[in-house]
């Protein structure tokens, strides 16, 4: 459902939700009783805890942390020079995981981030990030004491401070001394008072970097001054500056508005809650895909919420990548009883890995389904992989049984999960190992049929992909579908002649192009001349039952067996999106590989 609404049916819906819940005084600093005391010693850890692995590598709270950038990107896509200087502090939780979300507060005017964190406010923020770890927390003060919401030429650029703050979080391989692995598709705003007004500016700057914005008792609003900002062309895959799109507008970009006050100004609240029902309406109708189960909130909510419930709305959504702008979509509930995330060594004195499995509603143990195995991408997680692609909604949907594998982390200073590629010898190759024993696992776990189990992965877990294909586990799998990196046959040690379906997926703006000399489309006549059928490049057609023109994929055929395929996906970053899952599932779902023959069938018909 798509809706749009200021307050009514929502506004009910909302406060029923949080009714058991403690309330605040939203003045800021704000007070809720006294924080549970938590302890925010910084640690920084070199290595991981063999027992624990994918527990974060630093933890605790960092203060005096430095924005330094004095360029950010303008509208023709050159650096534009700008103050962007400033402090901020960061709270990384000890149990968070490899890409946790992460909200950016803003501070009141008069306050530094490291005395926010000393407040009842600041504390709350700590208290509840800590007590799940499912996300982290970053306190960011204005200069010399005040924000310059007046946008101010000759000071500092607010909304490219918080987007260098954004862009450094973020930066998978930073070295500084406080590391979030952040979930770059989760990032929320929220602020406080004259931080809350300034937080609605830089959610009209730049829109497409956060998936949700809470504004806490804004004291001001120019909503001229906004809708200025938000006439401005949109920063639309953040990370990449691409410019068209059909022009698109940061005031065509959905954005999930809550403002919560009680004593404030009620002409302020409604005046930011009316400019975003308009962004929001207008976002709706220039690009449908950029909302899927998301409601577009834009409400104003006048009354007290605690840090708990704010931070339940901050954190609840998504802004995945793959259309302009973003698609806002829920995150997944892993407490749902459909999912399992397990932990252990699956051989002997082996390491502790992690992996998550989705079972759908129709699964019936006396019928055999397939299964679906998914990798994610270097310095990524079981969490963002399926957040993205959706697979688990596909798995509801067709009846199917899919599995994320978590890479183990490696690396000196900062380990990062990751993928060991290129070796296809599995006794020297932990990671093919694990693969091969969890398919074995799941086997058990679940009726699982045998002659219909799948490999997909992204970037570095597409190249993990490749490098099952090249050995000797080819067979396990009916179908392969590596996504963001498409190898060809001669890059990689080749030690078996299986005839192998694959089905590979390169965004316009991916680090490897669709097109031109080593793009995708010249590695899959490569993979067709290597499989002996006609290799010569067929004519790339829009892939049917989307939009027209932005899947576009060249097959090469084996007779009736689409056994190579290539799909360039138009306008679109490194990502996986979900709308490839589901042409991957349509594609998967013919073949057939029968572990006691090696019989490769597309329908009826024997792949030979």
């Amino acid at each position: 459902m798509r809706k749009i609404t200021k307050v009514s049916v929502l506004l009910a819906a909302i406060m029923m939700l949080f009714a058991s819940c403690t309330t605040m005084n939203t003045t800021a600093p704000a007070v809720e009783g006294l924080a549970p005391t938590t302890d925010t010693t910084p640690v920084k850890k070199t290595t991981v805890a063999p027992a624990s692995p994918y527990d974060a590598i630093h933890y605790g709270l960092f203060n005096d942390q430095k924005s330094e950038s004095t360029e950010y990107p303008g509208l023709d896509g050159k650096s534009v020079a700008a103050i962007t200087e400033g402090t901020y502090s960061i709270y990384i939780p000890e149990n968070g995981q490899p890409k946790i979300p992460t909200v950016i507060v803003l501070t009141p005017n008069g306050i530094t981030s490291r005395e926010f964190a000393e407040t009842e406010t600041g504390k709350w923020w700590i208290a509840e990030s800590a007590s799940q770890g499912r996300f982290a927390v970053v306190f960011a003060e204005p200069q010399n004491g005040e924000w310059n919401t007046t946008l101010d030429p000759e000071k500092r650029n607010e909304a490219a401070f918080i987007k260098d703050i954004f862009n450094t979080i973020r930066v998978k391989a930073l070295t500084d001394n406080a590391y979030i692995n952040c979930d770059k598709n989760s990032v929320s705003l929220v602020g406080y008072a004259e931080g809350a007004e300034m937080a609605a500016y830089v959610a009209a700057t730049y829109p497409t970097l956060f998936s949700s914005t809470t504004l806490v008792s804004p004291k001001a609003f120019d909503r001229a001054q906004a809708e200025n900002l938000l006439a401005q062309k949109a920063y639309v895959h953040n990370d990449n500056w691409v410019d068209g799109y059909g022009n698109l507008l940061n005031g065509e970009v959905g954005m999930p508005m809550y403002v919560i006050t009680k004593d404030g100004d009620k002409a302020v609240a409604e005046a930011i809650v009316d400019t975003w029902t308009t962004v929001n309406t207008n976002a709706l109708a220039k690009a449908a895909d950029t909302v899927k189960d998301v409601e577009l909130y834009s409400a104003t909510l006048f009354s007290d919420l605690s840090v708990a419930e704010i931070s339940k709305l901050a954190s609840g959504n998504a802004r995945v990548q793959g259309y302009a702008g973003g698609t806002l979509r829920f995150r997944p509930d892993y407490t749902d009883r459909h999912w399992a995330t397990f932990e252990g060594a699956l051989e002997p004195l082996g390491l502790v890995r992690r992996w998550r499995v989705y079972t759908p509603t129709s699964y019936d143990a006396a019928n055999p389904v397939p299964l679906v195995v998914v990798m994610h991408g270097s310095t990524s997680a079981i969490t963002d992989i399926a957040e993205e692609t959706r697979w688990s909604d596909l798995a509801e949907q067709k009846g199917f049984v899919v599995m994320y594998l978590q890479g183990y982390l490696t690396g000196k200073n900062l380990p990062k999960p990751g993928w060991s590629i290129m070796n296809t010898d599995p006794k020297t190759n932990a990671d093919l190992r694990f693969i091969r024993d969890a398919v074995a696992w799941a086997k058990d776990y679940r009726n699982i049929d045998d002659s219909r189990v799948y490999l997909t992965g992204h970037s570095l877990g597409a190249m993990m992909t490749h490098t099952v294909m090249a050995s000797p586990l080819n067979t396990i799998f009916a179908a392969y579908a590596p996504i963001g990196m498409f190898f060809a046959p001669q890059q990689i040690p080749y030690v078996n002649d299986t005839i192998t379906p694959v089905w590979a997926m390169n965004g316009e703006f991916d680090m490897q192009k669709p097109f031109g000399e080593g793009g995708a489309y010249e590695t899959g006549s490569a993979w067709a001349a290597y499989f002996g059928i006609n290799s010569e490049e067929p004519e790339a057609v829009s892939q049917p039952g989307f939009n027209d023109g932005k899947f576009m994929t060249e097959t090469w055929m084996n007779g009736v067996v689409p056994l190579v395929q290539v799909t360039a996906v138009m306008d679109s970053p490194h990502v996986y999106m979900a709308e490839e899952a589901q042409m991957i599932w349509d594609w998967f779902s013919c073949f057939t590989r029968n572990q006691e023959s090696g019989t490769l069938r597309y329908k009826d018909v024997i792949v030979k």
